[in-house]
C-alpha cells in the first residue's frame, strides 16, 4: 500500500533542502546556523527522509516472504530505483567539471563508488553529488532492511528493535560527536550510516504500530502539524549546527521531526482538498530528482548567472526562474526515468504470503 501524505512530506523536505543550499551558496544566510529555520531544515529534512523511507518500505514489504533470492531481488529493485537519476546527476556534474575546472580528471575509484552507490559502505565522504551522502546511507540501510522488518513480526524482536534504535540514538546523541567542535570539522563522522540509521529504524517501528490509525481525524492532525512546525522554528537555540545534533537539543529536534513524520503518516492524504493534494503530490513525485539535480544546477547558475554585487531582487528573480526550470526538469526525470524504472523493477517480484503464514 502507499500513503500519499508521507510523499507530500518528502516533497516539502526536498524543496526545503533546495532553499537551504541556495541561500547558503549565494547569500551565506543560514549557513551552519542552528538559529535559522533553513539551517535547521538543512539538517533535519534529511533525517525526515530516512524516517519516511523506513515507513514507506515497511508499507511496501510488510507482507513479503523473505528468502535469499528475495533479499537480492529487493536490493536490486532499490538500486534500480535510486541509480538512474543519480547517474544523470553524475553525468551533468562531470560535464560541468570538464567545462569549468581546469585540469579536471576522473578519479576512477571515486567514480566507481558513485556509479555503484557504494560509498556509504566504503567511504561516505566520496560522494560527488551535493547531498549524495544520504543516498549512500540509504543503500546501507537497504542491506539491513529485511532483517529489520522480520524483527517487526515478533513482539520480542520488535521490542529489541526499538531498544536497539533508541540505544544507537542515545549513543550518537551523547558520545558520537564532539559538541565543542563545529559540524564542518566533524562532517565525515556526522554523515556515516551509524549516525543516521536509527531514523530509518524509527520509521519502520512507528509504521508498524500506527498503520491501523491512518486517515482518522485529519483536521486535528493538520492543526498539530502546523503547531509542530511552529515549535520547530521557535525552539530557542543558536550558533553552529552542532548545537542541534548533540545533547538535549538533538533530543528535541529528533522528537519533533519524528512527530511531524508520524502526523503526516496518519493523515493519509488530502484528496478532499484537491488543489493542496495536486501541489503536494507533484512535489512528492519530483522530490528525488529535485534533490539530486539541484546541486549541479547551482554550479551552472554560479558560473552563468550569479555575479558579485548582484542585488537581492535580481537574485530572487533569477532564483525563481531556476526553481521553475528545476521543477520542470525533475518532472521530466520522474516521467521519463523513474516511472519506466519502477514499471520494470516490478517484474522482479518478491513472494508474498498471507499474514498468518509470515515468519
Amino acid at each position: 500500500m502507499r500513503i500519499q501524505s508521507i510523499d507530500y512530506l518528502r516533497g516539502l523536505m526536498s524543496l526545503s533542502i533546495v532553499f537551504y543550499h541556495f541561500t547558503t551558496s549565494f547569500t551565506g544566510w543560514g549557513q551552519n546556523d542552528s538559529g535559522a529555520i533553513l539551517g535547521r531544515l538543512g539538517v533535519y529534512a534529511v533525517s525526515a527522509f530516512y524516517i519516511i523511507s523506513g515507513m514507506a518500505l515497511y508499507l511496501a514489504h510488510k507482507n513479503d516472504c523473505w528468502s535469499v533470492k528475495g533479499y537480492f531481488i529487493f536490493v536490486a529493485r532499490r538500486f534500480l530505483r535510486l541509480a538512474p537519476v543519480y547517474w544523470l546527476a553524475l553525468l551533468v556534474f562531470t560535464v560541468f567539471a570538464y567545462q569549468y575546472w581546469g585540469g579536471f580528471s576522473i578519479d576512477v575509484w571515486k567514480y566507481t563508488q558513485n556509479i555503484l552507490l557504494i560509498f556509504g559502505l566504503t567511504n561516505p565522504t566520496e560522494y560527488l553529488i551535493m547531498g549524495g551522502w544520504s543516498i549512500g546511507n540509504e543503500i546501507v540501510f537497504y542491506l539491513f532492511f529485511p532483517a529489520l522488518i522480520l524483527m517487526t513480526r515478533n513482539k520480542y524482536l520488535l521490542f529489541l528493535l526499538l531498544l536497539l534504535s533508541l540505544g544507537l540514538f542515545g549513543y550518537c546523541t551523547v558520545s558520537y560527536l564532539d559538541a565543542t567542535k563545529g559540524i564542518a570539522e566533524q562532517w565525515s563522522e556526522y554523515i556515516r550510516p551509524i549516525n543516521q540509521i536509527y531514523f530509518f529504524m524509527f520509521g519502520i517501528v512507528v509504521a508498524k504500530f500506527l498503520l491501523p490509525q491512518v486517515g482518522r481525524n485529519k483536521v486535528s492532525l493538520s492543526i498539530l502539524i502546523a503547531l509542530s512546525f511552529v515549535a520547530f522554528i521557535l525552539y530557542p537555540v543558536t550558533g553552529n549546527q552542532i548545537n542541534i545534533i548533540t545533547g538535549v537539543n538533538k533530543v528535541f529536534f529528533t522528537a519533533i521531526t519524528l512527530f511531524v513524520c508520524v502526523l503526516f503518516f496518519l493523515v493519509g492524504d488530502y484528496e478532499s482538498i484537491k488543489p493542496l493534494h495536486v501541489i503536494f503530490k507533484f512535489l512528492g513525485n519530483v522530490s528525488y530528482p529535485l534533490y539530486l539535480l539541484h546541486g549541479v544546477s547551482f554550479s551552472y547558475f554560479q558560473k552563468l548567472v550569479f555575479y558579485k554585487g548582484i542585488s537581492d531582487s535580481e537574485l530572487l528573480g533569477y532564483g525563481f526562474v531556476l526553481l521553475v526550470i528545476l521543477l520542470i526538469t525533475s518532472w521530466l526525470c520522474h516521467v521519463g526515468i523513474e516511472k519506466p524504472i519502477v514499471r520494470f523493477s516490478k517484474r522482479l517480484k518478491i513472494t508474498k504470503k498471507p499474514t498468518s503464514q509470515l515468519i
